[in-house]
């Protein structure tokens, strides 16, 4: 429909189409579940990332890496490469899943529409992908360096097991890549007219006290994580204000917008 206009496509060519795309999408993530399952040392190795900067800034003995990443159970680290490992698919696959969904609703829109969605679309796959890495990189070592001072404080011994610590780094990378698609959301909504740069100037107040429960729903269940999720919310917001100005239709910025 992209070169014809006139043309128009039954409902089995969409059927058609929707197999051809999710059959590409689950194959192209498969594929980068198996790589990365075949590789599993090396995943969990760079799962505990985080757990190695938290003990070379706390000035721990390396061997502390073993005590705080041990196994309680036999299925711990089957089930800890297993979650780690749909984590970093999702972030290989992402540019394959995000080319297929867009080939699969492109052919609906006008040439108009898809000019105007496209780098959109791109750029929130962009920042899904980069609020993982914030997650990873940043949040993660904060939170477990928290979290082992907190459990210190209240006369805890830290004992922790590799499956507990890659469930809780994984749940920080989803929730940061869910988090970081707030300016695409605003966008689109400004782009349609239903939010305006003055109005989240205006209503700043009250979006910080959801951006608060937003960050209670998303982050692991401890106070350090949703306070970071928070803060960068609260960053990113006021990026979104920046974005919105762009897109805003300026025939109606005279109307109070």
């Amino acid at each position: 429909m992209k070169d014809n206009p006139e043309k128009r496509m039954s409902l089995g060519e969409h059927i058609e189409d929707l197999r051809r795309c999710l059959v590409i999408s689950v194959g192209s993530f498969a594929v980068a579940f198996f790589l990365c399952f075949c590789f599993g040392r090396q995943i969990i190795d760079f799962a505990r990332w985080p757990l190695w900067l938290t003990i070379k800034q706390m000035g721990l003995s390396p061997d502390a890496v073993g005590r705080l990443s041990g196994a309680l159970s036999p299925m711990d680290g089957f089930t800890a490469l297993v979650r780690f490992s749909l984590l970093i698919s999702l972030l290989i696959a992402l540019p394959v899943l995000a080319r297929q969904l867009w080939i699969f609703i492109s052919p609906g829109l006008t040439e108009k529409e898809r000019a105007a969605i496209q780098p959109v679309f791109i750029f929130g796959g962009v920042m899904f992908a980069f609020g993982m890495l914030v997650g990873f990189f940043v949040a993660c070592p904060i939170a477990l360096q928290a979290l082992f001072f907190f459990n210190n404080w209240l006369g805890f011994d830290n004992r922790w097991t590799g499956a507990s610590i890659i469930e809780l780094v994984t749940a920080i990378c989803l929730g940061f890549g869910a988090v970081f698609e707030m300016p695409l959301v605003l966008m689109i909504f400004g782009r349609l007219g239903l939010v305006s740069p003055a109005w989240l100037r205006k209503h700043r107040r009250y979006s910080i006290m959801a951006i608060f429960i937003v960050a209670t729903i998303l982050a692991p269940p401890d106070p350090f994580t949703q306070v970071i999720m928070a803060t960068v919310l609260m960053a990113l917001y006021e990026f979104s204000i920046i974005l919105v100005a762009r897109v805003y239709p300026k025939e109606r910025l005279g109307d109070g917008g």
